[in-house]
This record gives C-alpha cells, structure tokens and sequence, in this order.
C-alpha cells in the first residue's frame, strides 16, 4: 500500500507523519494503529521510520484491514513535549477518514513505548489496546496510573536479554495493572535483545489481536 508523507500543522506545532489509509476491501470504519517511534528516528527525514519492520509492513503490504499512522518528532525533544499535537493528529485523522474510534490501538517501540504508557494513562478513553514493544514504565508509574488503565487491554512485549528495558519491570507493571482488574499479558522474547521488533510485529497473532479490540468504556 502506498504510504503518504504528510504533516499537520498542529497549532504552533508542525508534525510530520506517516500514512496509510486501509484498503478499499477493509470493514469500513476500520481502525487505526497509532505508532511512536523510538528515540533514533526522531528529526525530520520520515524516511527514517521506514527502516523499522512495521512501518515497512504496511508499505509492502498488498491492503491494509486497519489505518496507519506514525507521526515523527524533532531531534532533541521527546513525545511529552509533542502530546498535545499527537493527539490533534489523532482527532484530525478521526474526523477525515472513515475510522471507528473506537478501535483505535497505540503501539510504541523504546522511547516510543515508554511515551505510550504515559499517553495511554493520561488518555485511557482515546484507545482500544496498548501494545508497548521494547519499552520502560515509567518509574512513577503506581496505583493511580494502573487504576486509569484497567479498562484498557495491554500487550507488553521485552527481549529476554534487553539491558536497556529489561523484561522485568514490564513483568510487573502487567501484574499490577492485572491486580488493579486490568486486561493485560506479557510476553518476553526468548532471546531477544532490545530489537524485537521484527519478532513481535511481524507476527499475525498480534495483527488479529489489535483488529478484535474494540472500546466499551468511556473515561476522559
């Protein structure tokens, strides 16, 4: 499928992005995969996400059954800094393209993981499913931020031999969300360094998994 190049003016904030609408054969609304990069795709070349498996699947792909978008933040920022254009891009993409809301699934590898859990607590009610790949929690990730995600469907993926997130702290912020009435699973890649990404998007269980969440819950 072709991937479009495109950028939102977002207030004072440009954000580029990449595109992908679903295919003319797709359920229509379809959903959305949201995707944050990690920290080394960050500037202002969007070529530089097509280096990594997923957005290279859905630009090899023949149809999509789910829209895609990957939005790119500039060098020497992080996703906190660009939040409120991340979520102007999401209202924006809703309002142009026949998507469901509420089948709107959030995915982060690394640096882009780790700014999923904070987005996702912050805006539990925007998401159908969180699938944070490579990803630290953030420290002060307790209680509170796993009482606002307990109605929200979580896969964590980490390498068994990640030394930058290792797989244990994942393993128990699962539990805690889990403890809190939460719908998450884990799963820890036998072998894996922090580069898993091939492993865990590419695999068509995950595709079927983020196509069957749907949101039944409204929190703001």
């Amino acid at each position: 499928m072709p991937v479009e190049h495109l950028t939102l003016a977002a207030g004072t904030d440009r954000l580029p992005y990449l595109f992908c609408a679903a295919s003319p054969g797709a359920v229509s609304p379809a959903p959305l995969v949201l995707f944050l990069h990690g920290k080394r795709d960050a500037g202002t070349e969007l070529k530089l996400l097509l280096r990594w498996p997923l957005p290279q699947q859905v630009e090899r792909s023949s149809g999509l059954p789910y829209y895609f978008a990957a939005p790119q933040i500039p060098a020497e920022t992080d996703w906190r800094e660009r939040r409120d254009a991340v979520l102007a891009l999401l209202e924006h993409l809703l309002s142009t393209y026949a998507i469901d809301p509420a089948r709107v699934v959030l995915t982060g590898f690394s640096f882009g993981a780790a700014a999923g859990w904070e987005l996702a607590a912050e805006h539990p009610g925007r998401f159908a499913g969180f699938v944070p790949v490579s990803g630290k929690v953030p420290e002060h990730f307790g209680p509170a931020e796993f009482e606002r995600l307990r109605e929200l469907p979580v896969w964590a993926f980490n390498g068994e031999r990640d030394e930058r997130a290792a797989p244990e702290q994942a393993r128990r912020a699962v539990a805690a969300l889990n403890a809190q009435g939460g719908s998450a699973q884990f799963t820890e890649v036998a072998g894996g360094d922090h580069f898993i990404e091939d492993a865990v998007y590419l695999d068509p269980v995950l595709e079927a998994w983020w196509l069957g969440q749907r949101r039944a819950f409204a929190v703001a």
